[in-house]
């Protein structure tokens, strides 16, 4: 028979935190009396804070990454395509300048599509 350790922090923090609560609960009778509780008791306590504020913000965090792809779908990409298109016609000649409103411009020649009959007739 066995007793498992979790690999993964919070199996292993609960499971730290399960020790503590029992141990205090046996106080003095604890057979794990004999360990350096004041070093590890407080450094379970700081482990246990810091995974729940993990998990809180990963779920903010998911949250969040579906509100902002939302808003993104919705009206700011046609928004971003209406401001290009006015700096587009604005600067017409003189594209560069749209750099100063974020843009990025490609000023290499696009490459010509080259057909061939023989590439036809494979086809």
């Amino acid at each position: 028979m066995r007793s498992g350790i979790p690999a993964n922090p919070t199996p292993l923090i609960e499971l730290a935190a399960t020790i503590k609560a029992q141990h205090v609960k046996l106080g003095k009778n604890s057979p794990l009396i004999v360990l350096d509780w004041e070093k590890n008791g407080p450094l379970i306590d700081e482990a246990a804070a810091a995974d729940a504020k993990l998990i809180a913000l990963e779920k903010e965090v998911e949250i969040l990454s579906g509100r902002v792809s939302v808003l993104k779908d919705t009206s700011l990409v046609d928004f971003v395509r209406s401001c290009r298109d006015v700096l587009t016609g604005t600067f017409r000649g003189e594209l560069r300048q749209t750099v100063d409103f974020g843009f990025e411009v490609n000023d290499s020649p696009r490459s010509k599509k080259i057909t061939d009959a023989s590439d036809k007739k494979a086809a």
